[in-house]
């Protein structure tokens, strides 16, 4: 393969991680053990770097692994924890074109400003919902206008 780098050394409190490193043009792809070292340093076991969809089939892992992936175009993060190939899901930790705003559900059903960092819908079941009505002001106080 090309550009590829081997054993990777991540600390210097390790002996070195035999996993591969595979860069090519449009993916980075790292692996290495989730170990505990010495001293409390904890190693990660894979970080995904790519271009596409991170939504499509990819090798499982096993449950309790830790995958990341970064779509390169958009800047999205997803992550997937349960060593499936469709468990990827897309993080709400803003950055890229995703941002997070917050506001608190209120349950009163009414057609009205929801008042100051609210959020409330025309219905109080969730799948008979028409419209939502959210305020200009987040819970955080930030005006959205």
């Amino acid at each position: 393969m090309a550009n590829q780098i081997d054993n990777l050394v991540v600390n210097d409190d390790t002996l070195g991680l035999n996993r591969t490193i595979d860069v090519s043009s449009d993916d980075l792809f790292i692996s290495v053990d989730l170990t505990l070292q010495s001293g409390g340093i904890l190693t990660a076991d894979n970080i995904k770097r790519g271009t596409s969809d991170p939504n499509v089939a990819l090798l499982a892992g096993n449950e309790g692994d830790i995958y990341q992936r970064t779509l390169a175009s958009t800047g999205e993060l997803w992550i997937n924890t349960d060593g499936t190939t469709t468990g990827w899901v897309l993080s709400g930790s803003g950055g890229g074109s995703n941002v997070s705003i917050l506001w608190t559900f209120d349950t009163t059903t009414t057609a009205a400003d929801p008042g100051s960092g609210n959020f409330r819908m025309d219905n109080a079941t969730p799948g008979s919902v028409t419209a939502l009505y959210i305020d200009s002001i987040n819970t955080n106080g930030l005006d959205m206008d």
